[in-house]
C-alpha cells in the first residue's frame, strides 16, 4: 500500500519578521516542516508498519535547500522516500498551480492514502451576509 504525506514548509517560529517599505522581508526567514504535517508523517509510518507498503513525503517549495535538514528528519522518522517538487520562484499563494503540481505527483505515486496536517485559515469573523 502506497501512502503519501503532503508537507508544507512554514517560517520557523524563531524567524524574525521585518517589514520594509510595506513589504515583508523574508531574507532572514528559516523554514521548517509544519509541525502538524510532522504528525501526519508519524501516522503514515504507523499505517505502513501495520499494513506494509511505502511512505513517500511530497513537498512543494522553492529551489532553496535550507529545508533539506527537515526533510532528512522526516526520513529518520520512517519515510521511505522524499519527492521534493522544487520550483523557481515558488510562492504559497498560487493554489491552483500548486494543486495541479501536487495532483500530478500524487497520480504518479499511485498513493492509496494521502495524509496532510492541519492548515488553518483565519477568515473574517463577525460579518453577516
Amino acid at each position: 500500500m502506497n501512502l503519501a504525506v503532503l508537507v508544507k514548509m512554514v517560517p520557523d517560529t524563531e524567524s524574525r519578521l521585518e517589514v520594509r517599505d510595506g513589504v515583508l522581508d523574508e531574507s532572514g526567514f528559516k523554514y521548517m516542516v509544519n509541525p502538524y504535517d510532522e504528525f501526519a508523517v508519524e501516522q503514515a509510518v504507523q499505517f505502513r508498519e501495520a499494513g506494509g507498503g511505502k511512505v513517500t513525503l511530497v513537498a512543494l517549495f522553492s529551489e532553496a535547500s535550507s529545508i533539506d535538514t527537515d526533510l532528512r528528519k522526516m526520513l529518520a522518522i520512517g519515510c521511505d522516500e522524499v519527492l521534493a517538487l522544487r520550483q523557481p520562484g515558488y510562492r504559497g499563494d498560487r493554489p491552483a498551480a500548486n494543486a495541479a503540481a501536487l495532483a500530478e505527483a500524487l497520480e504518479a505515486l499511485e498513493a492509496v492514502i494521502v495524509l496532510c496536517g492541519v492548515h488553518r485559515h483565519q477568515g473574517v469573523r463577525g460579518l453577516r451576509a
